[in-house]
């Protein structure tokens, strides 16, 4: 057990399951007991969103710069790339594997071949280690 669990849900007792009389105004008193959980896991999506405008001096379209790494209409983030090769190469899940715990867990349908770019990207960057 810890001292500071995440949750406290009270359970009251209004009424007595003896006698039927009212509780109400008692002083309570508590048996604790905790459950341990995952919360819920879910695909969080970010729309970025790049502002245009156009100058009304030179008619100028200007367009505001996504951040860095955001480069497609659709894509996976860091998280996701990096638990889906940390799945195959650390915990030696097949490619199929993979895909199917995303697919059941997270509801994310990523393809092999998005696992195997993500990874020959992470070989590339530490090619010199």
């Amino acid at each position: 057990m810890t001292d500071e669990p995440n949750e406290v849900v009270v359970h009251h007792v209004d009424k007595c399951t003896n006698c039927g009389s009212s509780l109400a105004s008692i002083p309570s008193g508590y048996e604790r007991r905790h459950v341990f959980d995952i919360p819920p896991i879910v695909i969080k999506c970010t729309e970025h969103r790049s502002e245009i405008k156009t100058c009304p001096k030179c008619s100028h379209v200007n367009k505001a710069v996504f951040p860095e790494g955001v480069t497609h209409p659709a894509q996976y983030g860091l998280r996701v790339k990096s638990v889906a090769v940390y799945l195959h190469i650390n915990q030696l899940l097949p490619y199929k594997r993979v895909t199917a715990l995303f697919s059941d867990i997270l509801g994310c349908r990523i393809s092999p071949a998005t696992i195997v770019n993500t990874e020959r990207s992470c070989f590339a960057k530490l090619e010199g280690f």
